[in-house]
């Protein structure tokens, strides 16, 4: 039986960047896949760390929160989830 997921990813190998509440700056990642659910990102080991982080293709011009939902080694699952609000957050190009 065909998983349903499998046929909802599409595989794009496309550069992008994350960016971790706490830690400055933004970081590289190539995004394997993308579906409107989630997406599949390899990143350098020390920054798969964080369950939460943001993800832009267009220079934080636009996000996507990330949840993680699996982690192996370089790589790490993500699903889409709405951003939380955060008391006194403005954003971290502020």
């Amino acid at each position: 039986m065909l998983e349903p997921r499998a046929l909802t990813d599409i595989p794009i190998d496309r550069l992008a960047l994350l960016h971790f509440q706490g830690l400055a700056g933004a970081h590289p990642c190539v995004v394997k896949s993308l579906s409107a659910e989630g997406a599949c990102i390899e990143a350098a080991q020390y920054y798969i760390f964080a369950d939460e982080f943001e993800l832009s293709f267009d220079g934080f011009k636009t996000t996507l929160w990330c949840q993680v939902v699996w982690r192996n080694r370089h790589a790490c699952g993500v699903k889409f989830v709405a951003r939380r609000a955060e008391a006194g957050f403005s954003g971290w190009m502020s």
